[in-house]
């Protein structure tokens, strides 16, 4: 590979630019005409969920046996994966809805209103199980809202009948502020 701002090293192109993905044929050939034809961020890793409550990090009362989080960043996008998984939940501290905090990279609430989806959520009772969540973003987590049965949102915020131990798994993506 050759050009300003690219190098190879081991087989591996670096582009200090970006790269240009195509044109709306007003730039010269090979030229994005605008930042949105140059894909400039590509980024794998890890993170480490966890559970907050209003606006604070759950500081006592919960036992993690796993916290594991993956993620990928295409631009502005970033598609989550998340497992968590514990053995006590009792006398939380903090108050309000609770969210799975610690995302990699702060979400654009104004365009990353979407529900994740969950697999495993033996941490929420049975009622939570069987009806939708709407769960949402928020700048860096996603706050836990189900549907009951007469189709309400309601918040997950009652220690012991809205959490409980066990685990929650889901995966989502988010649009990056």
């Amino acid at each position: 590979v050759t050009g300003a701002g690219a190098t190879t090293t081991a087989g591996l192109a670096t582009f200090s630019s970006g790269i240009a993905l195509g044109n709306t044929g007003t730039a010269s050939a090979g030229t994005p005409s605008s930042p949105a034809e140059t894909l400039d961020w590509y980024e794998e890793g890890t993170w480490t969920p966890v559970y907050k409550r209003g606006a604070s990090v759950i500081a006592s009362g919960v036992g993690y046996t796993t916290q594991n989080g993956q993620y990928t960043r295409i631009g502005n996008v970033c598609y989550v994966w998340f497992d968590i998984v514990t053995d006590v939940f009792s006398s939380v501290t903090g108050s309000g809805v609770f969210s799975i905090a610690n995302l990699p990279f702060t979400a654009d609430t104004s365009k990353s209103y979407g529900s994740p989806q969950f697999r495993a959520m033996s941490a929420l009772p049975t009622t939570y199980r069987i009806y939708p969540t709407s769960a949402f973003f928020i700048p860096n987590g996603i706050s836990l809202y189900w549907y009951n049965s007469s189709g309400v949102e309601t918040a997950i915020d009652t220690e012991t009948t809205d959490m409980t131990t066990g685990r929650l798994t889901g995966e989502a993506f988010y649009f990056i502020a």
